[in-house]
Formats: structure tokens, C-alpha cells, sequence
């Protein structure tokens, strides 16, 4: 839900969940934060 309000902020990689920080993955994210954003991400 951050995501798609445009907060770049992703919690499997903040907290090291998993083997989340040994990806070099880049945090999708929306500005508009409409019902479409979600879908989008």
C-alpha cells in the first residue's frame, strides 16, 4: 500500500526477509495512489 502512494519503502528488503538483500531487485512503486497504482506494482 506504501508502494502505490509513492513511498519507496519495501519491507522484505528493510528487514532482510528471506534472501531478499542478496537480490540487487529495484522497488516498484507509483505516485498517483488511484486504484489502478496496485495494479500496477
Amino acid at each position: 500500500m506504501l508502494r502505490t502512494s509513492g513511498i519507496k519503502w519495501d519491507l522484505q528488503k528493510v528487514d532482510h526477509y528471506e534472501c531478499y538483500d542478496e537480490f540487487d531487485l529495484e522497488i516498484q512503486w507509483q505516485k498517483e495512489g488511484d486504484s489502478l497504482a496496485p495494479y500496477l506494482v
